[in-house]
């Protein structure tokens, strides 16, 4: 039973590591840029915003920068929804009648992805502090206590006393 526990840390382990490779390498991949109001009013103008995902005071754009690179998911917070329509309403509205962006608005609520990353990352955290410090020996990180073997034990001290070392 103990080294079915031990196997099930281990694989614990090492889905913990892929994980974090995993979130590490999709966050390294995706390309970042940082945006600010005037930013995104200026990309409504030059017609480089495709979608616009507007929840609350949030707006989450997918943006195609001067060097042609697409970028999704560029969070920028604006002042107000109305301050928007007064910026870069008229903009807005001849892009959509276009085609040429589209626009959603939505609750603020938060996304079960957002909840689901949150819900794994502590079921992860749970399992590895509580597979490495039970016992209350530290489990695999301290010392190991040493068993001894004595059930097939055929040499005694007498049989080997007095014998010279083997050169």
């Amino acid at each position: 039973m103990q080294k079915k526990i031990k196997g099930f840390g281990t694989w614990i382990v090492l889905f913990l590591v892929i994980y974090i490779l995993y979130a590490l390498f999709s966050y390294m991949m995706t390309p970042h840029v940082k945006m600010v109001y005037s930013d995104l009013v200026n990309a409504i103008k030059n017609e480089q915003v495709s979608s616009m995902d507007i929840s609350g005071n949030n707006v989450t754009a997918t943006v195609t920068t001067e060097d042609g690179t697409t970028v999704r998911d560029v969070k920028i917070k604006i002042p107000s929804l109305d301050v928007l329509q007064a910026d870069a309403g008229a903009e807005i509205a001849e892009q959509m009648a276009k085609g040429t962006l589209k626009q959603e608005a939505s609750n603020a609520g938060a996304s079960w992805i957002s909840i689901g990353d949150l819900l794994v990352s502590v079921m992860v955290f749970v399992f590895f502090i509580f597979f490495f410090t039970r016992r209350g020996g530290g489990g695999g990180f301290t010392r190991m206590r040493a068993k001894t073997n004595t059930e097939n034990c055929k040499v005694k001290f007498s049989d080997v006393a007095g014998a010279e070392e083997e050169k």
